[in-house]
């Protein structure tokens, strides 16, 4: 799991104001930071957040714009058993090789 940071307002382009972010909110996966919007562009972002879950074969299999409700609502249970299902995959695939 991973997160890309695109900026939305000019204090927003700082690194430094990024890292404090994940640090104060202790984010344990990495955070792309695309100042130019490249990755937005490339998967058709149009607001923010986007939520894009990808495959390991790289394919978008589910996509969600605007902000999830994570207090246990039906959103948050539809994402995990996605997330669940997209790591078991992979799990799978890497413990058959």
């Amino acid at each position: 799991m991973l997160s890309v940071h695109t900026p939305e307002t000019p204090g927003e382009h700082s690194i430094e104001s990024v890292r404090r972010f994940v640090q104060q909110r202790g984010l344990a996966f990495p955070v792309l930071v695309d100042n130019q919007s490249q990755t937005g562009d490339a998967f058709g972002v149009q607001s923010w957040p986007t939520e894009i879950l990808i495959d390991k074969q790289g394919r978008v299999v589910a996509q969600y714009e605007g902000e999830l409700n994570w207090q246990g609502s039906g959103e948050y249970k539809q994402v995990g058993a996605q997330i669940e299902a997209l790591r078991t995959a992979r799990t799978a695939t890497l413990a058959s090789r």
